[in-house]
């Protein structure tokens, strides 16, 4: 059974004491079992804020029924799903909610060619907890199996805020 590593990091800026983040980028690393082979993807991430992002992705081949199908997998989204059928999540203020929902995309292999047999077609949904520093998400590729499940769990290890040692996706 192949192993996936994840690298997680997130770009963020205090302005009088809010945290706004910035982007997201995550490197992954594909491990397989039998012999060496390392696959290093480059991630980006949109942050659903209503203004820059709804929850409407609008391209990946994502309609917005697939949106609210994957949006509603998170029990923290349930208290929006009416509000995000009419507009998409725009009049939301999501601010101060503490889960942070993204969209992480990977952009390109790193070390393989796209001749690799690997697809890098699709996409997450992902939520990040901000009280216990959870991340969960579904994938979405209308090529692929449907729900696909992404689950990492923080830790602290003696420090303020969350860290992330590694995280194995099923």
């Amino acid at each position: 059974m192949d192993s996936v590593k994840c690298y997680l990091v997130l770009f963020f800026q205090v302005n009088d004491g809010l945290v706004n983040i910035q982007n997201v980028l995550a490197v992954m690393f594909t491990l397989c079992s039998y012999d060496v082979c390392q696959v290093v993807t480059f991630w980006e991430g949109e942050i659903v804020d209503g203004k820059n992002y709804t929850f409407y992705t609008g391209k990946w081949e994502a309609l917005s029924e697939d949106d609210i199908r994957h949006w509603t997998k998170f029990p923290s989204f349930q208290p929006f799903l009416e509000q995000v059928k009419v507009d998409g999540g725009k009049s939301l203020d999501l601010i101060n909610y503490p889960y942070i929902f993204m969209r992480w995309k990977e952009q390109y292999f790193v070390n393989v060619g796209t001749d690799c047999g690997l697809t890098i077609a699709g996409f997450y949904y992902v939520c990040f907890s901000c009280t216990d520093g959870s991340i969960n998400g579904f994938y979405y590729d209308p090529n692929s199996s449907p729900f696909q499940k992404l689950e990492l769990k923080s830790t602290n290890e003696g420090r303020s805020g969350f860290s992330f040692s590694f995280y194995e996706l099923q």
